[in-house]
């Protein structure tokens, strides 16, 4: 039994379920990586067949919301894990998206809508599985139409001041 080409002891448990114990080791196994079993038959004549059975484990773990350092009228930066893309919705609408960049900064521009004051936006991650992080939410205040404003961050909501 190998994970990502790491071998693993193993006990039988079963002949007639087909029943095999992994043993636990230092190394777990890890989301998004490939669990691999050979079965090997011996036959009276000494001589052995092998069957080999590939599985993928899936990423489901959700990703690390993202943190927000600016806002304007048209822009949201932050930060968030490398290549996550970061969401922004208002009242149930997605306004924009962004890939966070290999450093784990993210600029969402819109094109179409304007940020007011005492605006709640909503923001979440997705990672490259699909997986969605926690929502964020962000009540925009004071906003200047070219001046950009700080977000601080006070337990799940996020005040503009």
């Amino acid at each position: 039994i190998f994970f990502n080409n790491d071998a693993y002891e193993y006990d039988k448990v079963s002949d007639l379920n087909h029943e095999i114990r992994i043993i636990k080791k230092t190394t777990p196994f890890t989301v998004g990586g490939t669990l691999t079993i050979t079965q090997k038959h011996k036959f009276q004549a000494g001589s052995y067949t092998n069957r080999t059975f590939t599985f993928p484990v899936p990423d489901t773990v959700a990703p690390n919301p993202p943190t927000f350092g600016m806002a304007t009228r048209n822009t949201i930066t932050g930060n968030a894990t490398r290549d996550d893309v970061v969401y922004v919705e208002r009242a149930d609408t997605v306004l924009g998206s962004s890939k966070a960049t290999t450093t784990g900064t993210f600029e969402i521009t819109l094109t179409d809508t304007i940020f007011n004051n005492d605006d709640v936006v909503t923001l979440y991650t997705k990672d490259t599985a699909g997986n969605k992080s926690t929502i964020v939410t962000v009540t925009l205040t004071d906003i200047a139409s070219e001046n950009a404003v700080s977000l601080n961050m006070n337990s799940d909501i996020l005040n503009m001041s």
